[in-house]
């Protein structure tokens, strides 16, 4: 974010007929026009798949309040602002009051603002190719009557705003009761990644629960995955959109954490619950539900 205004202005040549610019949030708007005023005639649509005043942050870190001020930035200066989902576009304009108050030297018209950006929102969801095989809902009763094993997915990023340490807390938890089910951990590792994969798949291994671990090359083998899976387990912080979940709720049972937040609700009809810390009731109920919905005994 801090530097493509500078990237993206290079690459443009002197010589053009852009007539629309599509920019993600990513983008400083400002500085990029700024950087380019030839371009001033263009209409300039923003694309909001995230916004930084509610990104979940770590514990340990401070959110960096320059990120959120770029995109407030950015929505004011664009022809038109579009978001992913309205929890993606509501949960954003909520945050802008309190954004502005921060700065201590100057006191803004802080209803302006939401005016200005509020007449430009709209929401575009992002859309969703589903392979027609995929869509076929799990028969969970069938597969108890049938004494199959349960496939248990966990298909998210594998990073902290995804909370993976509930989700292995949940699934070692389960273990303890019984060993009829395999886990199948799919998604993108990056070169930082929370400590608890390690130790989570090394117990997982011992007890022979692991039915897939790893990040999926291409999209025929994810969803090849997919369709062995019977019930997918969310223990997102929040989601803006929940790509993951959606695709997976295609063909599997959904179970929802505690603390899985109303944007995954829009598009698949399932009610969310607000976000709040779990506390070990919580987990425990989520254990229940997991058990539960597997017709786990």
């Amino acid at each position: 974010m801090r530097a493509s205004s500078l990237y993206f202005a290079q690459q443009i040549p002197s010589a053009h007929n852009i007539k629309v610019i599509f920019a993600s949030s990513m983008l400083n708007l400002c500085e990029f026009m700024s950087l380019r005023p030839d371009l001033k005639a263009a209409k300039t649509i923003l694309y909001l798949h995230e916004n930084q005043l509610n990104y979940p942050k770590r514990k340990t870190e401070e959110r960096d309040f320059h990120f959120g001020w770029v995109e407030i930035l950015s929505c004011l200066c664009a022809s038109q602002v579009v978001f992913n989902s309205e929890y993606n576009m509501n949960t954003f304009v909520e945050a802008i009051p309190q954004a502005l108050g921060k700065v201590p030297s100057f006191r803004f018209d802080v209803e302006d603002v939401l005016a200005q950006i509020k007449k430009k929102a709209n929401v575009l969801y992002f859309p969703l190719k589903i392979p027609e095989a995929h869509l076929q809902l799990v028969n969970i009763k069938e597969i108890e009557d049938a004494g199959k094993t349960v496939n248990i997915l966990w298909n998210h990023r594998w990073e902290h705003d995804k909370d993976p340490d509930s989700f292995f807390e949940v699934i070692l938890r389960l273990a303890k009761r019984t060993r009829n089910f395999k886990v199948f951990v799919l998604g993108e590792a990056y070169e930082e990644q929370p400590a608890i994969f390690e130790s989570a798949k090394k117990q997982l291994e011992e007890l022979d629960l692991i039915g897939h671990w790893g990040y999926c090359e291409s999209k025929a083998q994810y969803y090849e995955i997919l369709n062995k899976c019977h019930v997918v387990v969310s223990t997102a912080i929040h989601e803006f959109y929940g790509v993951a979940v959606i695709e997976a709720v295609c063909g599997c049972l959904q179970v929802d954490h505690v603390r899985m937040l109303s944007s995954v609700s829009q598009q698949i009809g399932v009610p969310g619950v607000p976000g709040k810390e779990p506390s070990l009731q919580h987990h425990q109920r989520t254990v229940q539900a997991t058990q539960k919905n597997c017709r786990i005994q």
